[in-house]
């Protein structure tokens, strides 16, 4: 099964009511869905959302690392194995 596509969503999702984390108030949710297609037509979704004040990258860091992990993806006929 070949991937064929490689599509990166980005989203803003306010948050009901806020939300603390390491005593930073939180009122919105941003992250990226991605969705993989197959030459089949078959499709397979994702979603990276890095937690601001928690998470080591921030959402710039996560688009770069998309980006490049996009170009590498597409093409391959299974998905390549990924370090930490």
């Amino acid at each position: 099964m070949k991937i064929v596509e490689f599509k990166i969503f980005r989203y803003t999702l306010p948050f009901k009511q806020e939300c603390i984390v390491r005593g930073q108030r939180l009122e919105k949710r941003e992250g990226f869905i991605i969705q993989l297609r197959s030459e089949e037509g078959l499709l397979g979704y994702g979603e990276v959302a890095p937690l601001p004040h928690f998470s080591r990258e921030s959402l710039s860091d996560v688009l770069e690392q998309l980006r490049r992990l996009q170009k590498v993806v597409v093409g391959c006929r299974s998905l390549p194995r990924l370090s930490s």
